[in-house]
């Protein structure tokens, strides 16, 4: 029987999650599942569930004959998700949840040039994207990548406080550690010997804390778009072609490998990131201010630096 997560990283996203689930996976009383994030129970956010099935599940967990003390999986919408955190209680409710959580003016725009590599995203700018959402909203200029086009309002994306009350109104607080991605990128060591210390592992000796996830950018949005569809569509397309021929498209793998070289072809790795007009910014932060005062009295701790 395998040995499933009894601990997850919910979020939210662009906020050192990768990072904190890499050097966390490396500690020897710790597995973390590979791929990272499986988004297993963002049932509401279907197009973006990597793994669909129990059985698909339970296979990305070690068998109990390893016996390590955490096993743990990170899928960064499950905080976004209006019913991820209902649903792992149901399966777990003694779980442990770990939040990591980043200004809103810089996890929006960073979430957006992700979106943009990944093929999610076409909008030439994150201010054109920004002023996309009502549009989008309505289910126009959705970007042919993009299967759920929740993912590009980015506008509810950093409402922390709306998404951690779902999760107070399910899990107790113990249950809960909330990180801020500040703090790992100031004092990795201290954030990742309180997580362990919150998970009741031992800790280790570790010292080295890279850089996980640096920016890029891509050469032609439209062609990651076109590129992550197919990827998308392969099954569906795999399907109707064995029913026809009687031949199955997953035996041979080609289309990943190519569709993944051609994505890989077209990352600019030198891009800077364009520096976000002080007017867009400060149309963000207002925006999020009434989030983020609730925020405030929600974890009671001083967040007024996101406001400035």
């Amino acid at each position: 029987m395998p040995q499933l997560p009894n601990f997850f990283i919910i979020g939210a996203p662009k906020s050192g999650t990768t990072a904190l689930g890499v050097y966390l996976g490396e500690h020897p009383d710790i597995f973390m599942c590979d791929p990272k994030e499986p988004q297993y129970f963002t049932f509401d956010l279907p197009g973006h569930r990597g793994v669909r099935t129990w059985e698909e599940y339970q296979a990305l967990f070690p068998d109990q004959d390893r016996n390590v003390h955490a096993v743990g999986e990170a899928s960064v919408w499950y905080l976004y998700s209006k019913v991820a955190v209902q649903e792992i209680a149901t399966y777990r409710p003694d779980a442990r949840l770990i939040v990591l959580l980043r200004r809103p003016d810089e996890m929006v725009v960073s979430l957006y040039a992700q979106q943009r590599q990944t093929g999610i995203e076409t909008a030439p700018s994150f201010e054109s994207a920004w002023k996309l959402e009502p549009i989008r909203r309505r289910g126009q200029s959705i970007p042919l990548g993009c299967r759920t086009p929740e993912f590009l309002y980015y506008r509810s994306v950093a409402r922390y406080h709306e998404q951690l009350s779902r999760v107070f109104r399910v899990f107790p607080r113990e249950h809960v550690k909330v990180f801020l991605y500040e703090d790992l990128c100031k004092t990795p060591r201290r954030v990742y010997t309180e997580a362990l210390e919150f998970l009741g592992v031992q800790p280790d000796n570790r010292q080295a804390f890279p850089v996980i996830n640096s920016y890029a950018d891509v050469y032609s949005p439209r062609l990651q778009s076109f590129l992550t569809w197919l990827l998308s569509h392969a099954r569906a397309a795999n399907g109707k072609i064995q029913s026809r021929l009687g031949f199955d498209l997953r035996r041979i793998r080609l289309h990943r490998p190519i569709v993944g070289t051609l994505q890989s072809i077209n990352l600019n790795l030198a891009a800077q990131r364009a520096e976000l007009p002080q007017a867009l910014r400060q149309e963000i932060i207002s925006t999020y201010e009434p989030d983020i005062l609730n925020l405030m009295n929600l974890l009671g701790c001083d967040l007024t630096h996101w406001l400035h």
